[in-house]
């Protein structure tokens, strides 16, 4: 582990704790983010390609250093500190419930309101397997926030909706334990939970 925890910003020139830095940084935090809005504004929409191409001008020195084990303390070490700190908690809870909301309304968007009843409240929509491998997905610690952001980075595509679609918790728990749903309940889905086994069965 590194020994000292400290590090001197090359701008104020004090010893601050290393989470006050981002990793391989040499500047702390308050002086970063002046330096950024300072550049903002006097080049708007220049930051992030110039980014772009320094990162692709010196990709394999990047690369590189990201994965020495000196990288790996300095960034295990910011996680630790600077993670667990009550406003960096706050603030990330905040903004990945916004995040969340807006995932949820793209989704809901694609794929409709819940395809057996039609409820439209977000608050009561979950996401349904249709092929009836939730299970599967869950075993491999993938939950249904995580389906619906890789879908939002793939695009929505259209190929999705014969795989996932929304259903709300009633309809969604009734199919699953029943296999069926007393809104349809001509429809018969192949299997559903048998609390008595503990397992899915076969719906005959």
């Amino acid at each position: 582990m590194i020994s000292d925890p400290l590090q001197t910003c090359i701008t104020c020139k004090q010893p601050l704790p290393i989470s006050e830095f981002c990793p391989s940084s040499k500047k702390c935090r308050n002086c970063r983010r002046e330096y950024t809005k300072k550049y903002r504004e006097s080049r708007p929409g220049a930051r992030k390609e110039e980014h772009q191409k320094y990162y692709h001008k010196n990709k394999a020195r990047i690369q590189t250093y990201t994965q020495t084990e000196h990288y790996r303390q300095l960034r295990n070490l910011w996680h630790k500190e600077y993670r667990t700190r009550p406003d960096v908690k706050e603030r990330m809870t905040k903004n990945y419930k916004a995040f969340f909301l807006k995932v949820w309304k793209e989704a809901f968007v694609f794929f409709g309101p819940c395809a057996c009843c039609g409820e439209n409240e977000l608050e009561f929509l979950s996401l349904d397997h249709i092929n009836g491998n939730g299970a599967e997905e869950r075993g491999r610690g993938i939950s249904g926030i995580q389906i619906l952001e890789r879908l939002r980075r793939e695009g929505w595509p259209e190929e999705a909706k014969k795989e996932y679609r929304l259903l709300c918790y009633n309809c969604n728990f009734t199919i699953g334990h029943y296999g069926y749903c007393p809104h349809h309940p001509e429809r018969k889905y192949p299997y559903y939970y048998d609390k008595r086994n503990r397992g899915f069965t076969e719906n005959v």
